[in-house]
């Protein structure tokens, strides 16, 4: 079985609650604008495919009619037809993992309870302000193979996960990660737009940063944060005001939550994606 789930705090939760159910499989971490390269990377089309916490897109449904068993799990927002053979279940829920618990019956109301504080961006208890400082410093510090390995000992873990956060060296290495994001957050200069009575903010981040920490020092109707990556721009989009962001998202070419959602572009023209998303709020918001 390959298990192939989106790269956050739900995702790699619901990784752990989907392997209560199926069993132990190859597990693959992914994002919805990287999903279609994953898929291209599996030759067994016969093994049995379970994907986590990514909504589908035209492409991703096309290439996944290729395998021959396939289960679907997600939250997200879904417009698209899935063809009838693929066990899709979607519900717009506060996690994908609270989506398992549901439907599958398994009763882990801590994780599921920590999930739906990450993704919601309402941590409120501390073992999930903990767990979502390990996962950002594991995705901003541990890049590539080694987040890789990271992330599958996490889910592992989860089944003690106090024990296993609370490892002073784990500790110390979270704090650090978390000083040196302050010091790059006090360097953030947004760029503000009056639109009608709407405050709309541009933020370009110069290094790696967790969103939920600009979305705390910068509170805008619109808030659209803009990263260059090595293919493209990676764009998120959060609001105070519970504007629907997930527009602006689609706009180009992304998706998400109505108050929470992101986007990847290859387009590398910071100017005409700001344009774009400007030119939309002013005509259709």
């Amino acid at each position: 079985m390959w298990l192939i789930t989106h790269s956050d705090a739900d995702g790699i939760i619901s990784a752990y609650l989907a392997m209560k159910i199926f069993g132990n499989g190859k597990i693959m971490f992914s994002s919805p604008s990287t999903l279609s390269k994953t898929l291209s990377s599996i030759k067994n089309k016969k093994d049995k495919l379970v994907i986590l916490d990514m909504a589908p897109n035209k492409e991703t449904l096309e290439q996944i009619k290729k395998f021959q068993e396939i289960v679907w799990i997600d939250h997200h927002v879904n417009k698209l037809d899935v063809p009838q053979r693929i066990k899709f279940i979607s519900k717009q829920l506060p996690s994908t993992a609270e989506v398992i618990s549901q439907e599958f019956k398994i009763q882990d109301e801590k994780l599921v309870r920590i999930a739906n504080e990450i993704d919601t961006n309402k941590v409120k208890t501390k073992d999930a302000e903990k767990l979502r400082d390990y996962i950002n410093y594991i995705r901003d510090t541990a890049k590539g193979s080694i987040f890789i390995p990271s992330a599958k000992e996490l889910v592992t873990k989860l089944d003690n996960l106090d024990k296993f956060l609370s490892h002073p060296q784990m500790m110390l290495k979270i704090m650090a990660y978390k000083v040196k994001n302050q010091v790059k957050l006090d360097s953030i200069q947004p760029q503000w737009v009056d639109i009608r009575d709407m405050k709309v903010a541009f933020v370009e981040l110069k290094h790696n940063m967790p969103v939920h920490e600009v979305y705390k020092k910068v509170k805008a109707d619109y808030l659209i944060v803009l990263s260059r990556k090595k293919q493209g721009i990676k764009v998120e989009f959060r609001t105070h005001t519970n504007k629907n962001v997930m527009q602006l998202a689609e706009l180009i070419g992304g998706g998400g939550h109505l108050h929470a959602a992101g986007a990847f572009t290859d387009n590398k023209n910071l100017s005409n994606i700001k344009k774009k998303i400007l030119n939309f709020i002013k005509k259709k918001l």
